[in-house]
């Protein structure tokens, strides 16, 4: 499941404003027995992934400006 943090606060029905209420949001659904992976996407923040195995991943936008993303990938770098 790929929601964004909108769409899980729909979800489990309440706030999600910080970053731990986004992880718990997500386990919630996962011990729920629904699905066995979430991947929430949090905008410029990146993404937050969460299995079944509670293993976690996260990803925050860098401090870079836009126009350095863009000349890296240009060149051939990675988003």
């Amino acid at each position: 499941m790929k929601p964004n943090q909108k769409e899980l606060s729909a979800l489990v029905q309440r706030d999600l404003s910080q970053p731990d209420d986004v992880r718990l949001a997500a386990q919630s659904l996962i011990q729920s027995g629904k699905v066995r992976r979430v991947v929430v996407s949090l905008g410029p923040q990146g993404a937050l992934g969460v299995d079944a195995s509670g293993q976690r991943s996260g990803s925050a936008a860098t401090d870079e400006k836009p126009e350095h993303r863009r000349r890296w990938r240009q060149h051939g770098g990675a988003p």
